[in-house]
């Protein structure tokens, strides 16, 4: 039985404000222990290649700011049944997009399509220059939450990595103080 595999791709260019949202939420992710079943690959606008890197995968998650009409830092999660639905839109309103289309389409004609393919957008607030607002700031770590759960999800993370340790929890720590001051006096 051949091991699940899973791929994050980030999508955009950092110097174009919220739309480098993908990099960042790669970053994040990297940070934490995946594993060795989940590559992580930030493709920025060109996406052409990504048919070697999603064929034969089990879940492929691609991560990118969209303007779809929202305030800044909705979130919208589609399944590629959606994404397929609103394909002509989407080429037409974002090149970046059109790009991974081909890439998509090789796979599935060489028989390597993805059995899952999540796509998660966040709308962005800022178009230009280097880092995240405020709201798509926020946004990106629930996106690194929503793709951890579904890494769980599909058994392609442990749930214990998703656990914070019980020393960096500041109540406990307060409580303890508090309980040893009592006890001196």
């Amino acid at each position: 039985m051949q091991m699940k595999k899973g791929l994050i791709i980030g999508l955009g260019n950092v110097l174009d404000g919220d739309f480098g949202v993908g990099c960042y939420i790669l970053e994040a992710l990297g940070r934490g222990s995946l594993g060795d079943r989940v590559e992580l690959a930030y493709l920025g606008d060109d996406p052409r290649c990504a048919a070697g890197l999603i064929y034969g995968m089990d879940l492929v998650i691609v991560v990118s700011a969209f303007s779809l009409g929202g305030p800044a830092g909705k979130l919208y999660i589609w399944p590629y049944r959606v994404f397929k639905q609103h394909l002509s839109w989407i080429v037409a309103k974002r090149r970046v997009i059109r790009r991974l289309v081909q890439p998509l389409a090789t796979a599935d004609l060489a028989g390597g399509f993805p059995t899952e393919i999540l796509f998660i957008w966040i709308e962005p607030g800022v178009i230009e220059g280097l880092g995240l607002c405020p709201e798509v700031r926020k946004a990106m770590w629930k996106v690194v939450g929503v793709i951890k759960e579904k890494l769980v999800e599909k058994r392609l993370l442990q749930r214990e990595t998703l656990q914070v340790s019980p020393f960096l929890s500041i109540e406990p720590i307060a409580a303890r103080t508090l309980a040893s001051r009592k006890v001196g006096v």
